[in-house]
């Protein structure tokens, strides 16, 4: 079935029951068992926050308008990132965004955030939530654009 089917597949059962899920891992099929819960329920335990939405190009940080993935071998290989070459991938870009305006483009690497070295998508959302609850107005970022480093500060949205 297809990935757009689930949410009516979810809706459909019960809250705390478990369900099977199939999925695609490394070029085979897998299935695990998931336990059915309550959407506000686990956004008012931290378990989703609005900031974090995963999609198939990467986790999307709506309030910069970015998509991030981490670089694996294949996106080093389908980019030419030098191995050297350490931080978060970005997948796309939102026209009109706050990453937009500061011309950032797919394929720039996000290498830190606030000095501090990033690798992983979620520890820029990291450095971001801390920003924001420090009442930050913007986090500094190291991109490595085409090759070339540069610094670019990012405006935050308040919560």
């Amino acid at each position: 079935q297809e990935m757009k089917s689930l949410p009516r597949i979810v809706a459909e059962n019960d809250i705390n029951t478990t369900a099977t899920i199939k999925f695609w891992r490394e070029n085979k099929e897998q299935s695990a068992e998931v336990l059915i819960g309550e959407l506000e329920k686990a956004e008012e335990e931290g378990l989703i926050t609005d900031t974090l939405k995963s999609s198939a190009s990467g986790i999307d940080i709506d309030s910069l308008g970015l998509t991030l993935k981490t670089i694996e071998d294949d996106l080093r290989d389908e980019y030419s990132i030098d191995k050297s070459i350490k931080g978060v991938f970005i997948s796309a870009v939102k026209p009109s965004s706050e990453a937009d305006s500061k011309g950032l483009a797919e394929g720039d690497i996000i290498m830190e955030l606030n000095q501090q070295p990033v690798s992983e998508p979620q520890e820029v959302i990291d450095i971001i939530e801390k920003a924001i609850k420090s009442r930050r107005k913007s986090v500094l970022a190291l991109i490595n654009s085409d090759g070339r480093a540069k610094f670019v500060a990012l405006r935050l949205k308040p919560e």
